[in-house]
């Protein structure tokens, strides 16, 4: 997720770098609903794998 921060922060400055982590959690939760995009939430992951929450 690092990278996430650096993205947010450049594109949009300090207000990019406290909506990179909410921002990219998103994301990942939406592509993780599809198959055709799970594999690009995967690579979102911290360990490679996604869980459902209960």
């Amino acid at each position: 997720m690092p990278f996430s921060l650096a993205a947010w922060t450049a594109l949009w400055g300090i207000p990019g770098a406290f909506h990179a982590m909410p921002t990219t959690a998103c994301i990942a939760m939406v592509l993780a609903e599809f198959k055709g995009t799970r594999p690009i939430a995967i690579l979102f992951s911290r360990n490679g794998g996604l869980e459902k929450a209960s």
